[in-house]
Parts: C-alpha cells; structure tokens; sequence
C-alpha cells in the first residue's frame, strides 16, 4: 500500500515534469529543461557513451520524447528500473538492444521508440478499465480514475512480465523515481489560451500550398498508435478526411516539395531534433508562455542551429526566422511535407480553434489534448484557408451511410458499387473525400445502379492497407469515358494510381498506375509502373475505345515471374513478363486523377473491385460481360448469400458527412442489440439454429447520436460435397481426379452430366493452403499437376458452385503425410 501512495504521489510530479522542450502529456507546465546527455554523463552506465549507428543514447531518448510528447524522465526511470543501463557499464549486448524485453522490435533506439509510444497509448482515453494479461495467465484491472502518467507505466510494465515481475515492477518505479529525481519545484499554473490569435505564415508569403492533412479532434495520437476507429473530425466538424488520429496539420508545396524554407510562427526558443526524422520544437514565451510550436519531416536544418542539433541547446528566434527547409525526413506516408502542431500547456491543440457542432471533442481527452481556440494571426484573413470561420457549423442531423455484407471472396480485398455513396461493401478502412468548399462527389448513371464522378474540386481515395496486396493482385473497374478529355499539361488523363513518392517530378519510385496518353504516334492505355529502384515499365495499348461509353478495365500483376497484364472490354490486349513492380505505393488509392492537385480524367466510374489474386480469363470476360463472377446471374459482383460455415466475418463499412461512427450494434435474426461496440472493419459472428435464412443487422451511431440500421440476409447451407483423389503421379508430376457426388444425379446421361458440371462447377489448384496464387477454373473430370522441385508432393483442391457453395480445401499427393 505505500508503494501505492508513493506512486500516486509521483503522478502529481510526473503532471509537472517536461520533456526537451516538449512537456508530459498533463495540464501542467514545465518548471525546468533536462539534458539527457547531461544527466547520462552523470551516471555510470553504458548509455553515456552508447551509439546506434550514428544516433546516441541522448538522441535516441530525447529526440522520440520530445516528437512524442513524453517526459524523458519516465523513459530514463524505466531504462534503469529493469534493464539497469543507468549504472551498468557493461550491460549483455541483449540488454543494450532490448531494455525493455523481447516483446518490442530490436535495437536501441527501436525500443525507445516502441516504448515511448506505447506509454504515450496508456494516457487513454478508456472507454472502459483495460485489463493487463500477464505471461503467466493471470490479469488485472487497472483503475482508469487515477493519474494518467501513473495508469499508462503500469499498463507499459505489463507487457512480456508475470503478474508477481509486473507488481515487483511497480512497487519499485516510484521509489526509483524519486532517487532519480528528487521533489521536483513546483510547477507554475498553467497558462490560459492565447487571448489573440498570434501564429504567422511558417512559409514564405506567397508560396503554393495545400492544407493535405487535419487535426483529428476525436483523436489526436496519430504518434501513439491507432484509436480503434477509421474517422476523423476537423475544426469545422467535418469528417472522411485526411487523416485519422492525426494531432496536427500537413502542408504539401507543390512548387517545391522538398526545399521550401519553414519559418518560426511565433518568436520563442527553438530546439532542433533528429530523432525521428530533422524536426524542430519552439518553446514560446512571453503573452504566449506555455504555447510551442512543432515543425518536423525538415530536409535540411538552418545555419543557426550549427553545433546545436540533438543536445537540448535552444536558439532564440523570432516570427519569420528560417528553421530549414521541408522535406520527408522521418517516417512519412506519401512524400515531402511539412507536418505543423501546436501544443499548450503539453496538450495537442489545433491552431484552427474549433467551429463545429457543440464543444470541442478534444476538451473530453483530458490527457493528451484540450479545447481549442483561433490561433492564425488576423494579418492572415483572406489567404488560403487562414479566415476565422463566422460561425460554428449546423446541428448535425444527417445520419451515417453504411453497409454490411459477408465477402463472397476471402482474396476480395475492396468492392465499391458507388450507388449513391462512396462506402464500399467490402474493404478495410474507409475512403476519404477531400473537396472544395461546396463540392462533393457527383452520382449518375452507371453501369450498374450508379456510377461516381470525380470533379477536379473532388478528391477520392481508398486505402491500401489490407485492400491491395503487392505480391499479387487484380485491379477491375468500369469506366465511362469523356466525350472529350480535359485538358493536361502532360496529355496524360488517370483512371487510378498509388505513389508512395508523388513528389519525385520526374521518377515516381513505386508507382502503380493505369492512365491515358496522348504521344505524336496516338492515343495509348499505359499499365505504368515504376519499382523501388525508380525504373519505369510502361505496358500500353492503342486506344481504340468509343468515347461517352463504357468500359471495362483490368490490370493484374505477379510479383514472383515479374508479369503483369492489361485487359480491356475482356480481352487481353498487353502482357509482359520483365515488368519492373513496386514494393510500396503509399497509404491510398487514387480515383480519377494521379495526385492532389492533378486534373481528373473526366470520367464517371462504377464497379471498383481489388482483389488479392490474380483472377483467370474467364473471370475477367464474365465481368466485362457484366457477369457476377461468384454466381450464374448477369449483374454486379455479389456479397455471399449463401454460407457453409456458421462463424461468419461480417464487413462493416460506414462514414459519416460530420465526424465519425462512435458506436456500433448487432444484432442476429430476432434477437436482442448487443451492447454498443467500438466500430471496427469486421466482426466475427455465429449462426445459431437451424440451417435455412438468417439475417445479421448492425446499427451504426455518429457522435450526434443519428443512427443508421443496416441488413444482411444469408442462408447457411451444408458445405459443397466434393472429392479430388489421386490417380497416378511421378517425381515431377501427378493426375488428379475430380469427382461431385450431385452429379450421380445424371447416371447414364454422361452427355448431361458433363454439362451439368461444366456449367454449375468450377474448382481451385494451389500449392498453398491458403489459395492466394490460384486461380478459379472450369470444371475438369482429371488435371494433370507439377510439382514444385524440392517441395513436398502436395496440392488442396477445393470446389464451388454457381449458388456460392465451396467446399473444404483437401490436400493430395504422395507427401499428404510427411512432415
């Protein structure tokens, strides 16, 4: 109980202790500065003198610490608290490159960075208690009414201990602490907000700027990992924007991505970093005390910070004073870009005050983000997006749109409809819409339903991350072409790309694209990609489509053999198997235009289909025949109707036009709602009862309390019955028979049966029990299969029918049984 009472004492310390020059994640202040380096040369231990590659110990730790918002004191408190590598100076090399165990990455510097973030993810906010489950079963509850500092280092000492290593732990942090430390002064009071707005342009005046990336005001901790939830809201209230849990503000120079000056908003000190990435931190005083500035992904740091990088030293600056230059130093999505954030009182706060529905979201998180106010000076109205808004946004009272299906398809990565709405039916994440004031998505008539068009003042991306995979993959989507292009400085008009370097000008290193081109030789479709190396592939194809009429476009690429292929109205009209393929194409999918600020193409889209698999032929002709390829029926692609299995992975996808889906229910035929869940991409749910229809519903609930109910009908149904034997192989090769019991039905009618077959089954070959390299093909009574060499003698075999039925994967070869 007294190491209790201490640590709870030492929460009150930790409120007021700061980091260099960035303070703890409470509402107090920082009395005083610490010098890691400094603090180390004082210590006995190895991290004095410690060096990872270039970056010290001192950096390591003061660099993540202060990017992060953590006080470097907590940091330094764990790193001699287990690992002793404050006083030993000749620590195990396994203690050196993982002091806080084998549950975090390797390296020194790797596990600062992952502890830090993890403490910082313990500040909360909890919806409920959370529950610590040691290696050795046991568990506990930690009491989310204590200090913040306090829950979130016991939450961190859980991970990778028994229950009795984590309250040994426990009880020994405070003590340590204040050995370390002693009682710190007292901290002065917090710092009101700025009674006048008094931020400057951190650019030179007149330079090209978009405003990329928004302050997230449910979540700012885009540093401190995700917040279990795809949304963002902006200062005005809007939301499905760019991006979530981001704590504060990217700005992308088109003229100069890479060498635009950054300037200091405010005078103040400024402190220079480079750990992660060139960054640099401004401490302001004076009518602004308590406020600072940061600046970070820099290319290239300014003259006065000269023997003055990583070592705590401040420089004295005023408003307009050059701190470097932009740039992607860091870990950074998509390219060069000044990331900007402001702070007070250790707090996240957005500069663009908050001017939605209510008060501010943030004011709810009391540990790491406060209500915020109009911080851009009023020498800024009338330039770009730097106005004070007049008024706080309408009440919302428009409710979510989304959608829950069951994938047919478990390499399905996304299937967008655009039937009036941008969700998709299946995908992870959610799509962003980044517009102009007043302009939005358009919908009209499309292949199927509705078809989208991207205006130039519109900005539509879905994610990549667990839609798109690289290894592998089948990019499908119908296109109604312009009867006239738009005009493009480069002739060159996109259905679709992803870049994860945008900004190269003339490389664009890892790239997957599919646009139009207009050349002195003609007009060509080019499937573009560039690999991480920057070498460029082009596989292109005379344009000889009808404009203001449909199409239907397909490219597919294998990672393994170096191929990739372009299909057009189901034909295949370019291949190639020395293509050169990118391992990274950033964080989203454009439509309709290759980055922020290029043109459109001016068409309208319907039918986006990724797939994780490289579909065959015959799927691609029967969806340019406007065929559902997992069933018989003409029509879009289908969600499963029809189960074999009762656990079912619902696909719950869902945006909202003011903010984000704050909850979810479910509920399963007649049944009672659950209980408000965390909205997620998916849930796994159980049929109960009998084979037949049962119907799944979810009710998705924005931050205003609208709500929307959306349902799923399916009919679970005996898995299909199939047999695949062996009939005769060799060392290279084997002969494997099919055989559907159904088809018994057409004894002595083998005309009959074999149409039956052909018509109703289709099956899959693969090496992997997963099926991700093969491919649906048509029914075949035997197939003839290689080996791989050195592989075991082994190949599952699985069936489908036209009703959706597939059967369990079985494995066939002479090796079935070997190890």
């Amino acid at each position: 109980m007294r190491a209790l009472h201490i640590l709870r004492y030492l929460a009150l310390l930790i409120a007021l202790c700061t980091l260099v020059p960035v303070q703890v994640a409470v509402a107090q202040t920082s009395p005083s500065r610490l010098n890691v380096q400094a603090f180390l040369d004082r210590q006995p231990g190895v991290l004095k003198t410690y060096k990872q590659g270039k970056t010290t110990a001192a950096q390591a730790i003061e660099g993540y610490a202060s990017y992060y918002s953590l006080n470097p004191r907590i940091l330094l408190t764990l790193l001699e608290l287990e690992p002793k590598l404050l006083t030993n100076p000749k620590p195990a090399s396994e203690t050196i490159t993982r002091p806080f165990g084998a549950v975090g990455p390797e390296g020194f510097a790797q596990q600062v960075e992952w502890a830090v973030r993890e403490i910082r993810a313990g500040f909360g906010p909890y919806s409920e208690p959370p529950v610590l489950h040691f290696r050795d079963g046991g568990t506990a509850t930690l009491d989310t009414k204590q200090e913040p500092a306090v829950l979130a280092v016991k939450r961190f000492l859980g991970a990778g201990h028994t229950e009795a290593e984590w309250r040994a732990l426990v009880d020994g942090y405070a003590p340590l602490y204040l050995k370390l430390w002693g009682k710190e002064p007292s901290a002065p009071t917090p710092t009101p907000a700025a009674a006048e707005p008094f931020l400057k342009l951190p650019w030179p005046a007149g330079t090209e700027v978009l405003h990329s990336s928004y302050f997230d005001h449910v979540y700012p901790t885009v540093d401190r990992f995700g917040d279990d939830n795809s949304f963002i809201v902006d200062y005005l209230g809007r939301g499905n924007l760019s991006y979530n849990t981001h704590d504060g503000h990217d700005y992308y120079f088109p003229d100069l991505p890479t060498g635009t000056p950054i300037l200091a908003a405010a005078p103040g000190v400024a402190y220079a970093y480079t750990t992660p990435g060139n960054g640099v931190v401004i401490r302001h005083g004076g009518a602004y005390a308590g406020y600072e500035t940061v600046y970070w992904h820099l290319d290239q740091f300014a003259h006065i910070f000269q023997g003055k990088i990583g070592n705590g030293v401040g420089v004295k600056v005023e408003a307009g004073t050059l701190l470097g230059t932009s740039g992607k130093s860091g870990f950074t999505d998509g390219g060069a870009h000044l990331h900007f954030e402001v702070r007070h009182n250790g707090k996240q706060v957005d500069p663009y005050g908050w001017y939605g529905p209510g008060s501010d979201p943030c004011a709810a998180w009391t540990a790491g983000c406060e209500a915020s106010v109009w911080l851009w000076h009023d020498s800024l109205a009338g330039t770009y997006d730097f106005s004070r808004p007049d008024a706080p946004a309408p009440q919302d009272r428009e409710p979510p749109v989304g959608s829950l299906a069951v994938s047919p398809d478990e390499h399905l990565g996304l299937l967008a409809h655009f039937d009036d709405t941008v969700v998709p039916t299946i995908g992870k994440g959610f799509p962003q819409i980044n517009a102009g004031a007043g302009a939005k998505p358009h919908f009209a008539e499309g292949i199927f339903g509705q078809g989208v068009e991207v205006a130039n003042a519109v900005e539509l991306t879905y994610p990549i991350s667990g839609n798109l995979e690289l290894e592998r993959g089948t990019l499908a989507l119908w296109a109604k072409l312009p009867a006239q292009y738009p005009h493009s400085s480069t002739n060159r008009q996109y259905l679709f790309a992803a870049s994860a370097h945008p900004e190269d000008g003339k490389v664009y290193s890892d790239t997957l694209a599919l646009r139009r081109e207009q050349t002195d030789n003609g007009a060509a479709w080019n499937f573009w990609t560039v690999d991480a190396a920057g070498q460029s592939h082009n596989l292109s194809a005379p344009d000889s489509l009808a404009p203001a009429s449909w199409h239907h476009f397909v490219v597919t690429w294998t990672r393994e053999d170096n191929h990739k292929a372009l299909y057009i109205d189901g034909q295949l009209v370019a291949q190639a198997n020395d293509a050169k393929l990118p391992s990274n194409v950033g964080e989203r999918l454009q439509i309709g235009r290759f980055i922020t600020r290029f043109g459109t193409s001016g068409a309208t889209f319907d039918e986006l289909a990724v797939f994780r698999r490289v579909l065959s032929r015959s799927e691609i002709e029967r969806l340019a025949q406007r065929q559902d390829i997992y069933s018989a029926a003409a029509g879009p692609i289908s969600t499963s109707r029809v189960v074999t299995e009762r656990t079912v992975l619902l696909d719950a996808n869902a945006i909202d036009a003011q903010g984000g889906i704050v909850s979810v229910q479910l509920r399963r035929d007649e049944e009672p709602w659950s209980a408000p869940l965390t909205y997620y991409d998916d849930y796994r749910w159980t049929i109960n009862g009998a084979e037949g229809e049962h119907t799944f519903a979810i009710r998705y609930r924005d931050r205003a309390d609208n709500e929307t109910v959306v349902t799923t009908t399916l009919e679970l149904q005996p898995a299909l019955s199939a047999e695949a034997e062996l009939r005769s192989h060799s060392d290279s090769a084997a002969v494997i028979g099919m055989r559907v019991p159904e088809a018994d039905a057409f004894a002595g009618q083998p005309g009959q049966r074999d149409d039956w077959l052909r018509q109703n089954i289709e099956l899959q070959l693969s090496n992997e029990p997963d099926f991700r390299d093969a491919q649906w093909e048509p029914w075949a009574e035997r197939r003839v299969w290689n080996w791989e060499p050195g592989a075991k003698r082994v190949v599952y075999v699985r069936f489908r029918d036209v009703g959706g039925r597939v059967s369990r994967p079985q494995q066939v070869g002479p090796d079935v049984s070997a190890p």
